[in-house]
């Protein structure tokens, strides 16, 4: 895969003015990328509030975390070992790619040119009966934030592995980027294997874990913007790409990935606005992971939401 780019025009000054400029664009870059690069956010809990957890309305199978965006996590249930993630592991590969190569509001990043190894991801996982865009031309053209939105949202495996590929050079190189940003953030139930997908069960993590990487995603503009899209016409390839989050819009929930494999089962990293009595508003992010299927995992996620709602003071 080749990329190209974006292009940029800089007007011609005199060596004193050059200086002056320089000098001026080193300050601003600091000051918005320590103010606007979401991927360096802090995560653990920062404000005072409170969850009752013995009042939630925890699924009855596998393991459940809840917290609150700025908050970490507020509560857990159940034994928080770490298990397959399936594709919501593709948040570690969207915020793991975006550390690298991180896009401000508005911007479709650089140009990736689709080659022969794409086509073959493709055909890899059309033969793991994976998730995929079904359609690879040689030569075609998405930008990183086209690649995003397949990846995030009809969670295309194939999309995965080729950004994470396009980005780091190699999946063991990707795979050792992501391991040392899940090490920053203090995330050491979570492992990223072979793949970028989540397809293989070498990628795991908790609940617990996947909250905080859930509340990293929706501190970040860009993939916020993306997992709160429920289709996308006009992609290349396809024409329409639709989002596979069936509860995007219900209960306030406003992403964030959903998961499903043999060895996984159902998971579902949630995240939803919410008013609270007092007035304040705020971002849930919930996890429930290793239900029987998707389908429990979702069927389980708005009674636990509301509890939530309820029990935040």
């Amino acid at each position: 895969m080749r990329y190209e780019s974006p292009k940029s025009r800089r007007p011609s000054v005199g060596f004193a003015g050059a200086l002056v400029v320089i000098i001026l664009l080193v300050v601003v870059t600091l000051h918005f990328h320590q103010k606007q690069n979401p991927t360096t956010t802090e995560v653990h809990s920062v404000s005072n509030v409170r969850l009752n957890s013995s009042n939630l309305d925890w699924p009855d199978s596998g393991e459940a975390a809840a917290g609150v965006v700025g908050s970490g996590v507020l509560a857990t249930h159940g034994e928080q070992a770490a298990r397959p993630t399936a594709s919501t592991a593709k948040l570690i590969t969207a915020l793991t790619v975006l550390k690298k190569y991180p896009l401000r509001d508005g911007e479709s990043g650089p140009t990736l040119t689709m080659s022969r190894s794409d086509i073959e991801l493709l055909v890899k996982y059309t033969d793991l009966d994976g998730s995929e865009i079904g359609k690879v031309v040689v030569g075609e053209k998405l930008t990183e934030y086209q690649m995003l939105q397949a990846m995030m949202l009809p969670s295309a495996n194939n999309m995965a592995d080729s950004l994470a590929i396009w980005a780091f050079g190699s999946l063991q190189a990707y795979q050792e980027a992501a391991n040392n940003y899940l090490a920053e953030l203090g995330l050491h139930d979570t492992h990223v294997g072979t793949d970028a997908s989540g397809l293989d069960p070498s990628t795991v993590s908790t609940a617990h874990d996947l909250v905080l990487i859930g509340e990293a995603a929706m501190q970040n503009p860009v993939l916020a913007e993306i997992a709160a899209l429920p289709n996308v016409n006009g992609f290349p390839l396809v024409g329409t790409i639709t989002n596979v989050n069936t509860l995007l819009g219900h209960e306030g929930i406003v992403g964030i990935k959903t998961g499903n494999s043999d060895e996984a089962g159902g998971v579902f990293v949630f995240a939803a606005k919410q008013t609270l009595p007092n007035g304040q508003t705020v971002t849930i992010v919930g996890v429930v992971q290793g239900l029987p299927s998707l389908a429990d995992a979702l069927q389980a996620t708005p009674p636990l939401l509301r509890s939530i709602t309820q029990n935040i003071n």
